[in-house]
């Protein structure tokens, strides 16, 4: 959400989202007009993550276990 008290900073909280296969969602961010920062990536027995940069500038992650 845009307003004029914060903005989105690249220092700050990080949130990820558990999904079914991340890959999928860094394809919906692409096309949604996000920028992908890290591709699917491999954090071991912990599964994958991908790191994207919404529309607004926020840093969203995305984990899964394939």
């Amino acid at each position: 959400m845009k307003t004029q008290h914060s903005k989105p900073d690249p220092g700050g909280t990080q949130v990820y989202f558990l999904v079914e296969d991340c890959a999928l969602q860094q394809a919906r961010a692409a096309d949604a007009g996000g920028v992908v920062i890290r591709p699917k990536f491999s954090i071991g027995q912990f599964g994958f993550v991908v790191l994207c940069e919404d529309t607004e500038g926020n840093v969203i992650s995305f984990n899964s276990l394939k």
